[in-house]
């Protein structure tokens, strides 16, 4: 548990406090090994083939963080379906910034315990395209609202999850209930980090503009 949560863990009831753990403990899934970059991506087709293996790797993970999720167990099996479909994009590109070196403009993508593929934002360049743009606003826009704090990304990433907005979903009520949980314990999370009701709401709502706004706007590219 991350050493914020534990500074404050007390100040949360037990059934919040329950909530986070079990949280959290799903979400370590989703972490990435320690790994030494022993290449490069230097061409357009090499930065496809890195996001490519990146992206089979953390649908791996996401389904694994899944399947630790007592709430995601409970529901019916089209319904997982739909949310994991939904959802792996969006969590693949919020998860992104923890690897992504803001100096150098590279992500360091693991691609197994040990090895990593130094990819740069650069080699995102398209003639005639302004991805490149694009993709390094949004990368300094999470960047601002996470500010190096994981909790805020684990929490997003059940929010992310259990959107019942997904079409087709056969139990959107149950759907609903689960995130407006996160919101709740993720509003909690910033009025005690932050000691501030005013603080909390204002990043609570660009966190919330981020997630279904900035991210989606993105991913429509």
């Amino acid at each position: 548990m991350a050493s914020v949560i534990r500074n404050i863990i007390f100040n949360f009831n037990e059934l919040e406090a329950n909530r986070l753990r079990h949280l959290f403990t799903s979400t370590a899934y989703m972490r990435d090994p320690v790994v030494k970059k022993t290449s490069k991506a230097d061409t357009y087709t090499d930065a496809f083939n890195v996001l490519q293996t990146r992206s089979d790797i953390k649908c791996q993970k996401i389904i694994q963080m899944c399947k630790t999720m007592a709430q995601f167990k409970e529901l019916c099996e089209d319904d997982k379906i739909i949310l994991l479909k939904a959802s792996c994009p969006e969590i693949i590109c919020l998860h992104s910034v923890l690897t992504f070196n803001f100096e150098g403009e590279f992500w360091t993508v693991a691609i197994d315990s040990e090895n990593g593929v130094m990819l740069p934002l650069n080699v995102l360049k398209w003639e005639n395209l302004n991805f490149y743009d694009i993709l390094k606003q949004f990368m300094i826009t999470i960047k601002g609202e996470y500010d190096s704090d994981m909790n805020l990304i684990d929490l997003l990433m059940a929010i992310i999850l259990f959107n019942p907005n997904r079409p087709n979903l056969k139990h959107k009520e149950i759907i609903e209930l689960q995130q407006k949980t996160y919101m709740y314990l993720l509003q909690r999370y910033l009025e005690l980090k932050h000691n501030s009701k005013t603080e909390s709401e204002t990043r609570f709502l660009r966190l919330m503009n981020f997630t279904f706004h900035n991210l989606q706007e993105y991913l429509n590219l």
